[in-house]
């Protein structure tokens, strides 16, 4: 399994790219995005993805934004039959953590029932997401800035600087490993990682690849076998000017893994290549991806020998199948302003990524079943609703879509850029932002916490109702002095709270009626 250092990575790369460009162009850790895309054919709106975590190849979950009454909340689903149909896992009590707030933006499960949900805070579950607490970082430490499961245990990188500070000084990150897969108990991996270099770590059988590097030149490889017994070596990208980046890391078996270096980053360009090893980093084969269009951004290795690299700066993919020595660029129904983030291949050729970035704009689902060449919107979770239902499985366009792009309005923030791209060109997503208050993990957690007041089970005890299952065609009946012209209104947020189903007039209900038991006339609202 790969972990994704998107928020540090990608601001490397994002910072590359705003310093050539002068304005902001899809910096992924950078402030919040102003564009949000349209739902595809099929798709239901208001979940929106943030991060994966696949546990085989049917079985799978995903973080997101969704919408809980009149707020957003941070759930996770699961899949148990590779995305043909979720359930509603649980939630989660921390919002999803925009570039220098408390929150997570990454989930990574163990197995089907531990798992984590991370950066720049911590929260664990052992009930398969129903459930999630807070975890402590050890060492002191004040943030995660990366994590990753394996089989055998959970690699976690941490930060001593307080969220929102940045790099603080020059004290070193820390690389921990729990004892175990299920264990809470973290064990400091003997690993030397600079405060201003970046980390990618993936995993294949008993062997963990760890990538460390700085913003530009030669980086470190060890690979840990349980742990421990680590092989060090130098990794140093192809590179004849001196400036490239070693940015992701990605495994397939346990001596072969992959790299993948940008050089000569441009305004949302570079050189990629990806390197190749059977022998634990001894020698590589190079495999350079042809063409400068967009800057590699994150890696996906399968172990039938695929690879998918996709891009910060622009919606493209590109894949090299299995068997294959040449790479194919694919914009198959990838809308233009949105890029591709996490890809990550369950089984054989089959390939999930998440398109745009739930924190900033509306995000969903893409999969691809030939490897990574061409791709598809996929069956999505619905929202808000705790029952399992069947993924629609939206039909192909002809042609790539681009939406048109719509501004998001988001508190405390206003646009930098005011018009919309014209075709091929770079979308625009930064944001002012008018207000710097943080809160802190214990302030969003009471935030997100279940409203005061009575719930349907404090509901159904009070007035002796029977289990719900029993209760059809009977109703229950409020009884009020005046008129009340918002009670319909007002049970939908109380329902839609609680995840309950929608009662109102139109599906019969919700009725109103007066003191004879009729629908008219109705008393006059209270002054």
């Amino acid at each position: 399994m790969t972990s994704w250092t998107r928020d540090r990575t990608s601001r490397l790369l994002a910072g590359v790219v705003a310093t050539l460009a002068v304005a902001a162009l899809l910096l992924t850790g950078g402030g919040p995005a102003a564009v949000a895309a349209s739902t595809p054919p099929g798709l239901a709106p208001g979940f929106h993805p943030e991060s994966m975590s696949w546990v085989s190849g049917t079985d799978g979950f995903v973080l997101g934004r969704d919408t809980c009454g009149a707020a957003t909340c941070t759930r996770v689903w699961r899949t148990t039959d590779a995305g043909a149909t979720w359930s509603l896992a649980g939630r989660v009590p921390l919002p999803l953590a925009p570039s220098g707030e408390h929150g997570v933006t990454g989930l990574a499960m163990v197995d089907d029932t531990v798992g984590w949900a991370h950066t720049p805070d911590l929260e664990r579950t052992g009930d398969g997401g129903r459930t999630w607490a807070a975890s402590p970082l050890p060492g002191g430490d004040r943030q995660v800035v990366t994590l990753t499961t394996t089989p055998g245990a959970t690699y976690l990188l941490t930060s001593h600087c307080e969220v929102g500070t940045g790099i603080c000084d020059d004290t070193p990150l820390h690389l921990w490993r729990t004892t175990g897969p299920r264990s809470t108990t973290w064990r400091p991996v003997p690993v030397d990682v600079p405060a201003d270099w970046h980390v990618s770590i993936s995993s294949a059988g008993a062997n963990t690849v760890v990538l460390a590097a700085p913003f530009t030149g030669p980086g470190t490889l060890t690979v840990l076998r349980d742990g421990a017994s680590p092989v060090r070596r130098q990794a140093i990208c192809p590179d004849p000017v001196g400036d490239s980046l070693l940015v992701a890391v990605a495994a397939t078996a346990p001596r072969r893994f992959a790299m993948l270096c940008d050089g000569t980053v441009g305004m949302g360009s570079s050189d990629k290549t990806v390197l190749t090893t059977s022998d634990l980093g001894a020698t590589f084969s190079y495999s350079p991806i042809p063409g400068r269009l967009g800057v590699g951004s994150q890696l996906a290795a399968a172990p039938t020998g695929g690879l998918v690299v996709s891009t910060v700066t622009a919606n493209l993919v590109f894949a090299r199948p299995p068997l294959r020595k040449t790479w194919v660029p694919t914009d198959t129904y990838l809308p233009g302003d949105l890029a591709v983030r996490q890809p990550t291949f369950t089984r054989g050729d089959t390939v999930w990524a998440v398109l745009g970035d739930a924190q900033y704009q509306d995000s969903l689902l893409i999969r691809s079943t030939d490897a990574g060449r061409t791709w598809s919107p996929a069956p999505m979770p619905p929202s808000a609703t705790g029952s399992t239902h069947p993924a629609t499985q939206p039909s192909r366009p002809s042609q790539p879509t681009t939406p048109s792009p719509r501004r998001v309005a988001q508190r405390d923030t206003t646009p930098v850029c005011d018009s919309a791209p014209s075709p091929g060109q770079f979308t625009c997503f930064a944001l002012r932002r008018t207000d710097v208050a943080t809160r802190t993990p214990g302030q969003l957690r009471a935030l997100a916490a279940a409203p005061a007041g009575y719930g349907p089970a404090d509901l159904r005890s009070a007035y002796g109702i029977p289990a719900l299952a029993g209760t059809r065609g009977q109703r229950v009946y409020v009884v009020v002095a005046y008129d009340a012209p918002t009670a319909e209104a007002d049970l939908s947020v109380y329902r839609s709270q609680f995840g309950l189903p929608a009662c109102t007039t139109a599906n019969g209900c919700f009725q109103k009626v007066n003191q004879q038991g009729r629908s008219t006339p109705l008393p006059a609202p209270s002054a």
